[in-house]
């Protein structure tokens, strides 16, 4: 009888642990899913905003891409389609005619020793720059007489390396043209003391520098969107986080342009109204 009331105990005390497990068991399932609740109520709040916000930063995109491929399907199988023909002969004609001039700019600072100073030099350099910029609409015409009308955004990124190479170094020149005339203007030493070839060397190395990383985030743009079809302007080209990052960079540099050419114009007026106002004697040559 002994060991029968220690088995019944035994098989008391596993029941009554049995049933405390369960119970904790079922403790922590409710508190599981009084978390998931919880978490599923916290999301489905702020959904409606994560939604707004995804939707306003890629309205734009979509509306480009709508606008792009009912663009392809009006004009994808047209030819001679008129007006993608007068709208490159036309962009073209202007692109010559600034072709020309840029390399009458480089060709003028070239052949004139008067002109090798450092200032010259940096207008030459981004003359050239917007030469090769200028090439890049060449495709849009050979697009639109070839009668193919579209090419993939990849190919005519490829096509516009160039292009876009220079389109950086543009804005960068720019600055760097209005630095060296700020510097000039407030040490009047500056053009004979600077040595030009350690000067221009480290400002031409900074432009490439710049233009590659513009073009490495162009390759990058055609690698995500590489069947996108586009007419071949170089306006196309101008989608996603490259061109935003291209338009800020620009912005930031044409405002630090535009604020050193404003200095230079006081320090200009100012030294102009100082002798004006010196007799003509005293003044130093």
């Amino acid at each position: 009888m002994a060991a029968e009331e220690v088995v019944v105990n035994m098989c008391m005390e596993v029941d009554s642990c049995t049933s405390a497990e369960v119970e904790l068991d079922k403790a922590v399932g409710t508190v599981e899913e009084s978390i998931v609740v919880a978490v599923r109520t916290e999301a489905d709040s702020i959904a409606p905003a994560v939604a707004d916000m995804a939707e306003d930063s890629s309205s734009n995109r979509r509306l480009h891409r709508r606008t792009g491929m009912l663009m392809y399907l009006m004009y994808r199988n047209v030819y001679p389609c008129w007006p993608f023909i007068i709208g490159a002969i036309a962009l073209n004609l202007v692109a010559i005619f600034g072709m020309v001039t840029n390399l009458g700019v480089i060709w003028t600072t070239y052949c004139t020793k008067t002109l090798h100073g450092t200032a010259n030099v940096l207008l030459a350099l981004c003359s050239f720059f917007e030469l090769l910029h200028q090439q890049g609409h060449l495709l849009f015409l050979y697009v639109a007489l070839s009668g193919q009308n579209f090419i993939s955004l990849s190919m005519a990124i490829r096509w516009c390396t160039v292009s876009l190479f220079a389109l950086g170094g543009i804005t960068l020149s720019m600055t760097f043209t209005g630095l060296d005339r700020l510097l000039c203007v407030l040490f009047p030493t500056f053009p004979n003391k600077v040595k030009p070839l350690p000067y221009l060397g480290v400002i031409i190395t900074l432009c490439v520098i710049f233009s590659l990383q513009n073009v490495m985030n162009f390759y990058e743009l055609a690698s995500t969107m590489p069947f996108l079809m586009v007419p071949g302007t170089i306006g196309d080209l101008m989608k996603g986080d490259a061109s935003q990052s291209l338009a800020i960079k620009s912005l930031i540099l044409n405002t630090i342009t535009i604020f050193l050419y404003v200095i230079v114009g006081i320090v200009i007026s100012k030294k102009s109204v100082r002798v004006l106002n010196c007799p003509m004697r005293k003044c130093p040559v």
